[in-house]
C-alpha cells in the first residue's frame, strides 16, 4: 500500500494488518515523520525512539500523521476481513478498509440516523434529512484515509457499506462504477 504524505499533519489510516505493527516499524527513527496522533493516544520521536501512548497502530483507527517534508513510503500486510468498528456517541477516529474508494451513500448506507456527519482531511459530509442524501465535499471514502465520524448513538457494530450489506468492496476495479452516486453540494457538518 503506497502513501504520498505532505510536509505537515495528514489523516491517514493503514487499511492492512501488519506484520509489525509499532510506529519505529512503520515509520522508522530517523525522521522526517516526527509525531502520530490517533483518538486518544499520541507518540512523538525524540532521539530516534517513539515515546508516548500509542504503542501500536491499529489498522481499526485513523491518525494525524506528522511529516517534517513530503514523503512517499509504502506497507504490506494482509487485506482486513469484514473488519466491524464499535463506536461511541460523539467523534470517533477510524479507518476506511478496502482497497478502492466507495461512495458516501453507498458506504453509509442504513446509518442515516445514527451517523450525522464524517470529516475527512480538507473533506465533509453531512446527512441531509430533506434530500436523504448524503452532500457535502467528501463524495468518496478512500483506502489508507482516515475519518472523524460522528455517530449520535454507541454502534457496537458498524461496517463501512451499511448494515444490512455484507463487505461491500468490489474484488476488481471495475465493479465499483456501479456502486458510484456523486454529488455537487457543498454543505459542511455544524455539529463535530
Amino acid at each position: 500500500f503506497e502513501y504520498e504524505l505532505h510536509s505537515g499533519n495528514n489523516l491517514i489510516s493503514f487499511p492492512l494488518n501488519l506484520d509489525n505493527n509499532t510506529p519505529g516499524a512503520i515509520f522508522g527513527t530517523d525522521g522526517p515523520i516526527t509525531n502520530v496522533i490517533g483518538e486518544g493516544v499520541a507518540t512523538t520521536l525524540i532521539n530516534g525512539s517513539w515515546e508516548g501512548s500509542l504503542g501500536t497502530i491499529s489498522p481499526l483507527s485513523g491518525y494525524w500523521v506528522n511529516s517534517q517534508e513530503d514523503i512517499s513510503f509504502s506497507i504490506s500486510g494482509q487485506e482486513i476481513e469484514n473488519p466491524t468498528y464499535d463506536l461511541h456517541s460523539g467523534n470517533n477516529l477510524i479507518s476506511f478498509p478496502g482497497l478502492y474508494e466507495i461512495s458516501a451513500n453507498v458506504a453509509l448506507s442504513g446509518y442515516e440516523n445514527m451517523i450525522s456527519g464524517v470529516i475527512g482531511e480538507g473533506v465533509a459530509v453531512s446527512y441531509i434529512d430533506a434530500s436523504g442524501t448524503w452532500e457535502g465535499s467528501l463524495s468518496n471514502f478512500q483506502p489508507g484515509k482516515g475519518y472523524w465520524v460522528h455517530a449520535e448513538v454507541n454502534i457496537p457494530s458498524f461496517r463501512w457499506g451499511g448494515v444490512t450489506s455484507d463487505y461491500p468492496f468490489p474484488d476488481e476495479p471495475g465493479e465499483i462504477a456501479s456502486n458510484l452516486f456523486f454529488t455537487n453540494s457543498f454543505y459542511y457538518p455544524t455539529d463535530i
